[in-house]
């Protein structure tokens, strides 16, 4: 999730995003991919070209940003090109509406040929798998329903149709737009050639069933820790009075003389623990 938050109505990103701070975003976003990257799963940046600054939830509507093509270059495009340039293996697609992009009435980012092909591969010059966000949203299905989305993703560029719907109907559809030369078979063979190509990579060629005795425990190992010093860490002053800062003492209060003793930072225990953490990940 490399969406910067700037949008404190945004009822749908929020707290699942990094922050407001394009650097932060991106720099927390490289580190993730690398990390998932590293142990042989693919990376995923979403939701492209960024679903940050909105007031309303794809899930239910399809939202509008009304910026011009300067502005989502400078702040919500700044991640995904840091993720790009870091190799991620694959890209999620918003359902958004950005004028700027494509004004087409209604049509989402995840169906734009101009979002997709233009600025995604031909501009920022993007190689990897794309998938469209799950196209049973609203934000799509309002105005693409029985399978139109699923003809459109395609059409648009995208690898990867996340949740289509009716698949049947799709297929229809997509039959149907071969047919009417809208959409090419070497395309499709392509595409799916490229999403082969990556299972093969991933080594998914070769079956290796998971382990599942005792994998919920194996897969925590550590949480709890993890939340203490997060709960911790996160400790934050929003709002001082005279009442509770600086701290006094009952001496103090009844104006004798006290000492009080904030202690910050890490334990050395907390501290050991810490760095073993930082050195795993490099």
């Amino acid at each position: 999730m490399v969406d910067v938050n700037n949008n404190p109505d945004n009822p749908v990103i929020n707290d699942r995003s990094f922050g407001e701070d394009k650097y932060k975003v991106a720099e927390y976003g490289v580190q993730y991919v690398k990390g998932m990257q590293a142990e042989g799963v693919m990376a995923c940046a979403k939701h492209f070209p960024g679903h940050g600054d909105v007031a309303v939830d794809s899930h239910f509507d399809l939202p509008v940003i009304n910026k011009s093509k300067k502005q989502l270059d400078s702040l919500e495009l700044y991640p995904f090109r840091q993720l790009f340039d870091a190799g991620v293996g694959s890209v999620m697609i918003a359902h958004l509406y950005i004028p700027a992009i494509d004004n087409t009435p209604n049509r989402a980012t995840s169906l734009s040929y101009n979002n997709v092909t233009k600025l995604l591969r031909k501009r920022l010059r993007y190689t990897g798998i794309s998938f469209t966000d799950a196209l049973e949203m609203k934000g799509v299905s309002k105005y693409f329903p029985d399978g139109d989305a699923s003809v459109q993703s395609l059409i648009a560029g995208n690898d990867m149709l996340c949740l289509p719907g009716d698949i049947g109907q799709a297929l229809e559809k997509i039959r149907a737009a071969i047919k009417d030369k809208k959409l090419k078979w070497k395309d499709i063979d392509a595409r799916v050639k490229k999403v082969l190509y990556a299972k093969y990579n991933l080594g998914l060629s070769e079956w290796k069933p998971v382990k599942k005795d005792h994998l919920t425990a194996d897969l925590n190992t550590g949480i709890t820790e993890i939340r203490h010093d997060v709960a911790v860490d996160a400790l934050t002053v929003l709002r001082e009075d005279s009442s509770v800062f600086p701290l006094r003492s009952a001496s103090q209060s009844e104006g004798g003389d006290g000492i009080d003793l904030v202690g910050t930072g890490l334990t050395a225990r907390r501290k050991k623990r810490k760095r073993s953490r930082i050195s795993e990940w490099g």
